[in-house]
């Protein structure tokens, strides 16, 4: 299963920001890392066009996915006006 997240370095002045704010926090490779091109493509699966920040432990989560999982315990009721709207 895909996990981490790839921040694009789509300029040369984000991929200097990017660079700094590694450098600034230190963070272990296993945490945070610049990849070049190829690597960031390679995690991403599709062809980007430059370096990237990669955050392998990075969660994720799949917008529609947590809205069908708070909707679960939910009845809805399609085609009903509503009249009345009452404070218990």
């Amino acid at each position: 299963q895909p996990h981490g997240a790839v921040h694009l370095s789509h300029n040369d002045d984000r991929a200097r920001k990017h660079t700094q704010y590694t450098a600034n926090l230190g963070w272990h490779s296993d945490h945070m890392q610049i990849l070049d091109a190829d690597a960031a493509s390679d995690i991403a699966g599709v062809a980007l066009p430059g370096p990237a920040l990669f955050y392998p432990q990075a969660a994720t989560v799949r917008p529609r996915d947590v809205c069908a999982a708070l909707a679960a315990p939910l009845t809805i009721f399609y085609g009903t006006a509503i009249t009345h709207i009452e404070r218990r």
